[in-house]
């Protein structure tokens, strides 16, 4: 079982020719490829909605293994990058807008994600 609190440090400043800022946050699970970043990722974007949010995660379609996934998160017509591996246990998320990134910050500070076993059709979020 998994017991993620989420506590984000700070947001960083990319290159400044591309105005870029990062949100990245590690896990202690390096090469675990059942990790559950996907289940993660949603629990985010209901945190969101039930700030009143419209929250839509795009990833492509799953496939054992995965590792270097990029897809995105819409929240109304804002889209946030999203950035996952499970060789080095870590997710990114990044925009041009550091209001978009906090927006993510504040709708899932200290929030708590459960997730139970390994296979992501058996996720319990808490």
């Amino acid at each position: 079982m998994y017991e993620i609190v989420l506590a984000y440090d700070r947001i960083e400043v990319g290159e400044l020719s591309a105005l870029r800022f990062h949100l990245c946050h590690y896990f202690d699970a390096s090469f675990d490829f059942n990790f559950p970043f996907r289940p993660l990722l949603e629990f985010i974007a209901e945190c969101l909605r039930q700030k009143g949010f419209n929250a839509e995660i795009k990833l492509p379609d799953y496939m054992e293994f995965e590792d270097f996934i990029e897809g995105s998160i819409a929240v109304g017509s804002r889209e946030v990058a999203i950035y996952f591996e499970h060789s080095l246990s870590y997710f990114s998320l990044s925009s041009n807008s550091q209001e978009d990134l906090m927006m993510m910050v504040n709708a899932s500070q200290n929030e708590r994600f459960q997730h139970e076993g390994y296979g992501l059709d058996n996720a319990k979020l808490g």
